[in-house]
């Protein structure tokens, strides 16, 4: 097991072979780290035994502030439908919250297979957006937030 673990010629890696132990914490991140991640997503009926599970790092929602047409700042959602949210009724309901328009497009790249929406909320709803995404069981861990208006005159 140690060969598996600490097989590189590093020498963090041979000094802890000649040693012949190695702290529990090191040893159980060498093991996560070597370790393929797996994520799958459940609803409230579904069991992990009947769905199948993703390869690679679970998805993250993205929020993303940008400003467009000089001055006005826009907030951008996208990743949802992973999470099994309906992108339009999220839209109607940001819509209401935030007091500004909304729109639901196709996310620019996207496969035509497997469309990602993205929601367009007009002004910077960052907050509002989160507590929707909270009310609706998404915990902030899978959340992201990109600002790119930072550093721009508001």
């Amino acid at each position: 097991m140690a060969n598996a673990l600490f097989g590189s010629n590093s020498s963090l890696d041979r000094e802890v072979i000649a040693k012949g132990s190695v702290p529990r914490d090191a040893l159980i991140h060498r093991i996560v780290q070597s370790c393929s991640p797996f994520w799958v997503m459940l609803r409230n009926n579904e069991t992990r035994d009947s769905v199948k599970a993703k390869a690679g790092n679970a998805p993250k929602i993205q929020i993303i502030l940008e400003t467009r047409s000089g001055n006005k700042t826009v907030t951008k959602l996208s990743g949802v439908e992973v999470f099994h949210i309906n992108p339009q009724p999220l839209a109607e309901e940001l819509q209401r919250a935030c007091a500004s328009s909304t729109s639901v497009n196709q996310l620019v790249g996207s496969s035509p297979k497997n469309p990602v929406q993205e929601i367009m909320v007009q002004g910077p709803q960052k907050d509002a957006v989160v507590k929707a995404l909270e009310k609706r069981g998404v915990n902030r861990h899978w959340i992201e937030v990109l600002d790119k208006t930072k550093g721009k005159k508001k």
